[in-house]
């Protein structure tokens, strides 16, 4: 491992947020105890300025993700945000890729009301350290885990768990995921710098209680991890009238 990834890995991940996806727990980490702060973060990024960090949030209530490249986009993101003790860890992390669950501040904002279901709102992050280089191989495969949010299901939160295929070859990959309350099945394209987005001229296929169903919005972001592409991270979200599903998947490489 190349010497220059040591600070950011001992700092930046491990010390400050180092929960991230896994297992079949369905409940989050405690928050982080509230003496490591938000500025620290901040120093932690601008220790290790060379390094290709990548960030990759999404709203409970809307499927659109935004992403943050470099120190400036995350920092001022991170300034918007609640104290890093408000986040919440996801337990289990890789190595190079970290996320957390960062509730909703406002008292209109930290509960989404449908029928008998009610669904914290918020948003899940993810960051890390971005693959600057992939190993030179056709293709790579990713065990991922994931956690979501859902209104219209039948439980409001669970743990889901897939695949990531990557088609180096044709700069392709193939995201799945299963859980008991919804399946999801979606072809990715690389975007910027080892970065993955949904192709949309693809077909995707979402089964919700078994069935077939058509997705008014649908959308996937995230990328590689690590200086051999050990570790991938997704962020997704979709809609219709009747079900809200938004989360985050984090996976190590085969």
């Amino acid at each position: 491992m190349p010497n220059k990834i040591q600070p950011f890995i001992s700092s930046a991940i491990v010390l400050v947020l180092s929960g991230c996806m896994g297992g079949n727990n369905g409940s989050a980490s405690p928050p982080m105890t509230a003496d490591i702060r938000t500025d620290q973060l901040y120093a932690n990024i601008a220790a290790t300025p060379n390094q290709l960090y990548a960030g990759f949030a999404i709203d409970t209530d809307n499927p659109v993700i935004s992403s943050y490249t470099g120190q400036t986009a995350l920092n001022s993101f991170l300034a918007k945000q609640p104290d890093i003790s408000e986040f919440n860890r996801l337990a289990s992390p890789p190595e190079y890729v970290s996320g957390a669950w960062i509730k909703g501040t406002g008292a209109n904002l930290n509960m989404i009301d449908e029928g008998s279901s009610f669904v914290e709102n918020g948003k899940y992050f993810l960051w890390g350290y971005l693959s600057e280089s992939l190993p030179q191989t056709a293709s790579l495969s990713y065990d991922m885990h994931a956690r979501w949010r859902c209104t219209g299901c039948s439980n409001p939160s669970g743990t889901a768990s897939g695949t990531l295929l990557l088609n180096l070859a044709k700069n392709q990959a193939e995201f799945s995921l299963d859980s008991g309350e919804f399946s999801l099945r979606t072809a990715l394209e690389f975007s910027q710098k080892n970065q993955l987005q949904r192709h949309t001229g693809s077909d995707s296929k979402v089964r919700v209680k078994d069935k077939n169903v058509q997705m008014d919005k649908l959308a996937v972001r995230g990328g590689i991890f690590g200086p051999e592409g050990q570790n991938a991270g997704l962020v997704f979200g979709f809609h219709n009238t009747d079900t809200k599903v938004t989360g985050i998947a984090t996976g190590q490489r085969k």
